[in-house]
């Protein structure tokens, strides 16, 4: 079994940017669902009840895609964030052992 970890920064920094893309779609939604406008005629007469059923369903649904949009948000800087911690890290190792291969030369 293999203990070497190998992560490409570049490929999680373009998936992070992948995921920010889906924030524009999730915009939309938003937009849409926050659009819709029915009055009590929306239905007729025989179903005048539906309108304050939908709209509490309409509602609902444009309560989950705002937490949706805030959830899509977070990954995308998580991802991101991930990345340069993963660069940082690999990055204070580098020097670690630079400098001690440095000192074992040196003894």
């Amino acid at each position: 079994m293999s203990s070497e970890l190998v992560l490409d920064t570049e490929v999680l920094r373009r998936h992070a940017g992948r995921v920010r893309s889906l924030g524009s779609d999730v915009g939309a939604a938003r937009s849409a669902v926050g659009s819709a406008d029915l009055h009590g005629g929306a239905f007729g007469v025989l179903c005048s009840f539906l309108p304050s059923i939908v709209s509490g369903a309409a509602r609902a649904s444009q309560d989950a895609i705002v937490e949706l949009d805030g959830a899509v948000s977070a990954a995308s800087t998580g991802l991101t964030g991930m990345a340069a911690s993963f660069e940082a890290c690999d990055e204070r190792v580098a020097l670690a052992l630079r400098a001690l291969t440095r000192a074992l030369d040196g003894a």
